[in-house]
């Protein structure tokens, strides 16, 4: 399943070598025979030997790529990345290596790891369980139903049995699968599950959140809830006047943003959060509520380490793509040039890299708007464990290459998809 292209780099590296040494010989034979078995003839073959075989071995690390061959590939994330051949999915590393082999399912969705495992369906044993980045098992196929690890602990759903024995149930579970909390106080839901500590939880249509024993911490009284971020949490609460708007709780419940937006915010990050008005732009504020910036921005992406990327448009429909400060102020602004070019912003920041387009190619730039890697993909996606999915067209050629880039740009897993 798996190629390297510098998997005969040890023959050739001999025979190199080889060849090498016999020129040095015939060389050498014009002026002293003698010459070669001198030290300082040696010292010279020893030195020409080291120069070859340093630049082999930096031409091979160069220019190696891994080739898989797979249907459908995803985005790294805690080192591996998940593959589909056929109907199953397997991981591959950052190298390409298979570490797990595709032999799980996950229905309709793509298996992602978080926090060193992933909850994947097993055919086998027709239930869900829990693997490590290795494929080892850590939790057995026995669960009905399996929540992301994004804490150290997170929930499950097992049905009840057909004798009674048993209800249907939401259950607490820590990272090695013991039942911390058989019966947790909430209906099944898969926006439940833990993030700092609480999660959220669905009872007669209100949500609330519990801590990590199963205690009710914040009463299930609101409309709608997120999940916590930076120690706050957007809720959507409707008063006795019939207004239904969304505000931020903290941890004990307490609201420490009122309810003043009729939009759903976003998470904070970097001590921000965009806020939605009513012009149906984006505006920015603080932990406090602060209003940082006015609702004036067309498209968002979230911050990460303190920059965002963002867009405006003006009154004659021009737009004009930002990389901002946690101020909002600009860093970089991208506008159209005289020929009408213009480089588009398409993801936020991770990694340090944000998706950009210049002439309906992808690329990377960095948080001060440098491109890193150039615009040439007709597919990228964001950069995560130095890796990221792209495609990119021969116009020569007329092919496509796929699999993943490192920061440099390069292919370093090469994708050859099944044929059927």
């Amino acid at each position: 399943m798996i190629l390297r292209e510098s998997q005969n780099f040890s023959n050739n590296l001999l025979s190199v070598l080889f060849l090498e040494r016999n020129f040095l010989k015939f060389w050498l034979s014009a002026g002293d025979t003698e010459y070669l078995l001198t030290n300082q003839g040696r010292s010279i073959m020893g030195k020409f030997q080291l120069t070859i075989l340093l630049f082999l071995i930096s031409f091979s690390i160069l220019f190696s790529q891994t080739k898989i061959n797979f249907n459908q590939l995803g985005d790294f994330n805690d080192g591996v990345a998940p593959v589909k051949k056929g109907d199953l999915w397997g991981f591959i590393d950052v190298d390409g290596k298979v570490v797990v082999e595709p032999v799980y399912a996950a229905g309709f969705d793509v298996p992602v790891f978080a926090n060193g495992l992933c909850g994947i369906y097993s055919p086998k044993d027709d239930a869900r369980g829990y693997i490590n980045t290795k494929g080892e098992v850590v939790i057995p196929f026995t669960i009905y139903s399996t929540r992301p690890f994004y804490d150290t602990i997170t929930v499950i759903y097992q049905p009840g049995d057909a004798s009674g024995a048993s209800s249907a149930r939401v259950s607490i579970i820590d990272m090695k699968g013991n039942v911390l909390i058989e019966y947790a106080p909430t209906a099944y839901s898969y926006e439940t599950h833990f993030v700092d500590g609480l999660a959220r939880i669905l009872k007669d249509f209100k949500s609330g959140f519990m801590d990590k024993t199963g205690k009710i911490v914040i009463e299930p009284k609101y409309d709608d809830a997120r999940d916590f971020s930076e120690g706050l949490a957007a809720v959507q609460f409707t008063n006795s006047l019939g207004e239904t708007k969304w505000g931020y709780v903290d941890k004990e419940g307490n609201v420490k943003i009122d309810f003043m937006f009729q939009n759903e915010p976003t998470s904070f990050n970097s001590g921000r959060a965009f806020i939605l008005g009513t012009n149906n732009k984006w505006g920015i504020i603080d932990n406090t509520g602060k209003v940082i910036v006015e609702p004036k921005y067309q498209q968002i992406f979230p911050y990460e380490n303190g920059f965002a990327t963002v867009s405006i448009m003006d009154e004659k429909w021009q737009t004009t793509y930002e990389i901002i400060d946690v101020n909002g102020k600009p860093v970089k602004k991208f506008e159209k040039d005289k020929k009408g070019n213009q480089t588009q912003l398409h993801s936020g920041f991770k990694n340090g890299l944000a998706v950009a387009m210049q002439n309906y190619k992808y690329g990377l730039i960095d948080t001060k708007g440098n491109i890193i890697v150039k615009c040439e993909f007709r597919k990228l996606n964001p950069m995560n464990d130095d890796r990221a999915y792209a495609e990119k067209f021969d116009e020569k050629t007329k092919k496509v290459t796929s699999g993943y880039i490192d920061k440099k740009g390069k292919f370093v897993i090469v994708n050859e998809a099944p044929a059927w």
